[in-house]
């Protein structure tokens, strides 16, 4: 009986299931590639948003060329009229540089019949604070006073830099 018994034991424990299962392995490592949705997601709308910046510079640029134009001319008249405090000329190129600045970024309608009184109005109406257009008015007058062309030079600035033009 006991040999018997020691038979069935030892084909039991040889078909033991779980001694013929093999060693566990580690998983292999997770891919960074493909991403998964919710990455591709992120990067689709981060690209719209860039490519919605980049067109929005690029108008802004293109609007403002004028702007850029304009002040370079500015600046080469106060080079040449900078030592020249008596003349006229300058306060009459700086209006002509203004009047053609505000036909670049105003309906024209609005802007072509503008002198004296109404286009020193016009002028300051556009900017928040109050500046000096006394030269606009006295270009008119057969009797001016010259201003001072530095004051001239910085409203015209002020002007061209800080007016609500074309907009994109």
């Amino acid at each position: 009986f006991t040999a018997i018994f020691l038979r069935c034991f030892l084909v039991m424990a040889s078909s033991d299931p779980l001694a013929q299962l093999n060693p566990l392995r580690d998983p292999s490592a997770i891919d960074w590639w493909p991403p998964a949705f919710g990455w591709w997601a992120i990067l689709g709308i981060l690209g719209i948003v860039l490519i919605f910046t980049f067109l929005t510079l690029r108008c802004r640029y293109k609007a403002r060329a004028y702007r850029r134009q304009a002040l370079s001319v500015l600046e080469r008249l106060a080079e040449t009229y900078a030592y020249e405090s008596t003349t006229k000329e300058f306060p009459e190129k700086v209006n002509r540089l203004l009047k053609v600045v505000a036909l670049e970024s105003y309906p024209r309608s609005e802007v072509a019949s503008l002198s004296g009184g109404t286009w020193a109005e016009f002028l300051t109406a556009d900017l928040e604070r109050t500046s000096n257009t006394d030269f606009l008015k006295e270009l008119y007058s057969p009797k001016s006073s010259i201003q001072n062309n530095q004051e001239i030079y910085e409203f015209a600035r002020n002007w061209i830099k800080n007016h609500r033009g074309k907009q994109c």
